[in-house]
């Protein structure tokens, strides 16, 4: 992240740190304790800037921009001098990452934004979910067996198909009129809607010591998205969410 820091300040870049990394800035000035990934957000110009000029000695960018074998809607960019064991699943083979979600301009009419939310889910339903399908623990053989069936099916086509193909759907939305941002690339089954101000303005916030950047409106954001983030979630719940372990190379 201090590499992700450093290069959009000195490029004129802004982002924000978000979900998870943001209530951890704002409540715990840090991780929270439980936590174990790191998330920003950039305004679309702003993602397509650095997706374009991101260059580092340590870190390797990945999306469905620069890699053929790539389908997600947002780019990670990733520790060269690390590398990941998935628990219970397969999964990319890079190390450890931080994501960037882009938000873009979602229509204020119903109609044509539920058209959206249909193009959208009806893409990662039967595309993207079974390109990226994994054999789970927890699923049936027989449910574990189609998807992996399905899955060399779609081998046959490049991974970047699908991404490109939803990407440019989303861009296409975007270019309507709106007040409204939103970020289609992963909230894509519930689609929040923000306010165009959201990204009115940037500061930094102290996390782990550091200042790294968030929209001014950061309260705003976090109680649409998570209701009263101040509050504990109860203890059962402190617990890491990703089934991965990390490794230097």
């Amino acid at each position: 992240m201090d590499d992700i820091d450093s290069f959009c300040r000195k490029n004129g870049i802004q982002y924000s740190i978000t979900s998870g990394t943001l209530i951890g800035a704002i409540r715990h000035k840090g991780f929270i304790p439980w936590d174990d990934d790191f998330d920003i957000m950039m305004e679309r110009k702003e993602y397509d800037k650095f997706v374009s000029s991101y260059k580092s000695d340590k870190c390797q960018l990945l999306s469905v921009n620069t890699n053929s074998d790539w389908s997600d809607l947002y780019f990670r960019v990733v520790d060269n001098g690390t590398t990941i064991k998935w628990k219970n699943c397969a999964g990319y083979s890079h190390g450890l990452w931080v994501a960037c979600l882009p938000f873009d301009h979602i229509p204020t009419d119903e109609r044509q934004f539920e058209d959206l939310k249909r193009k959208a889910d009806r893409y990662y339903k039967f595309f993207w979910r079974i390109k990226k399908s994994m054999w789970m623990e927890n699923s049936s053989v027989l449910r574990n067996t189609i998807k992996l069936l399905f899955r060399c099916l779609y081998k046959l086509l490049p991974a970047t198909l699908v991404g490109v193909k939803m990407e440019n759907i989303i861009r296409k939305y975007s270019k309507l009129p709106s007040d409204k941002f939103g970020s289609v690339s992963w909230w894509w089954n519930r689609i929040l809607k923000f306010p165009a101000n959201i990204f009115d303005g940037y500061c930094d916030v102290e996390f782990e010591g550091r200042q790294y950047m968030a929209i001014k409106n950061y309260d705003l954001y976090l109680r649409q998205v998570y209701g009263d983030y101040m509050q504990l979630p109860p203890e059962k719940d402190r617990v890491p969410q990703h089934g991965y372990i990390a490794y230097w190379k």
